[in-house]
């Protein structure tokens, strides 16, 4: 039979949801910002982007931590698919001159 405190804990631990365990097993959390697109990631890093340039410019007003922005667009940052579409941007330039040939 339950006791009451173990049901008021499992009853709390659904307000614990948005940070997981990391799967790497290290000590840290992580956690999932989801874009239902590219365009919105991209425009996501870009208003990051612009908010790091108003922290620098308003230095005056510490309460900004820009480096630690910084360090979530890096994270953010799709490296990978930026080198697909070089990849797909190459193959179609052969595929146009292999058409004007």
């Amino acid at each position: 039979m339950e006791t009451k405190e173990t049901k008021s804990l499992e009853h709390m631990k659904q307000y614990f949801s948005v940070l997981k365990k990391s799967s790497d097993n290290s000590e840290g959390c992580k956690t999932e910002i989801k874009f239902s697109t590219y365009y919105e990631l991209g425009c996501m890093i870009n208003n990051m982007l612009k908010l790091c340039v108003l922290g620098l410019d308003n230095d005056k007003d510490s309460s900004i931590n820009v480096g630690l922005i910084l360090e979530h667009i890096i994270e953010l940052f799709p490296l990978d698919e930026f080198e697909l579409l070089d990849k797909i941007k190459g193959l179609l330039i052969v595929e146009s001159h292999n058409e004007t040939d």
